[in-house]
């Protein structure tokens, strides 16, 4: 969001580290259910969850940068 367009509350519900952390349990659950019907190994699916980084102001970071070489969001998020 645009900072000067957004009230504190905006900014929870929008945030960039909102944004991530809903990416980011999207694909969780997307490789949870895809170990429920043998897609994916369980133990695998259990280990991404387990492994899951922790959605911060530096993790974001880290996905802008990669963003900036990568020039695609999603890529820089992966």
């Amino acid at each position: 969001m645009i900072p000067r367009y957004c009230t504190p509350e905006m900014d929870e519900v929008w945030s960039d580290v909102r944004r991530l952390e809903r990416w980011l349990e999207v694909e969780l659950l997307a490789t949870e259910a895809q170990a429920k019907i043998g897609v994916v190994p369980v133990d695998d699916a259990e280990q991404c969850r387990r492994r899951a980084p922790e959605v911060d102001e530096t993790f974001v970071a880290d996905v802008l940068q990669r963003e900036a070489v990568t020039n695609h969001d999603v890529a820089a998020f992966v």
